[in-house]
């Protein structure tokens, strides 16, 4: 695998809920726009949907070269 794109969206920290508390997904040979568009609505989703401080989002790109 040569590009690789790995986004998740937490709500919460793990210690606050029992159970799942984020969704993620890997998405192989990505569409090239698809990061640049994540990286602005990663954070903006951890904010209206996160039920507190501990709401975050990871964006990762692996390339192999």
């Amino acid at each position: 695998m040569r590009d690789v794109l790995h986004l998740a969206l937490r709500i919460t920290d793990r210690k606050s809920l029992p159970g799942m508390y984020g969704s993620g997904m890997i998405v192989v040979n990505p569409p090239w726009t698809l990061r640049a568009e994540m990286e602005s609505a990663l954070p903006w989703l951890a904010s209206k949907l996160g039920l507190n401080r501990g709401a975050t989002s990871v964006l990762e790109q692996w390339v192999d070269e």
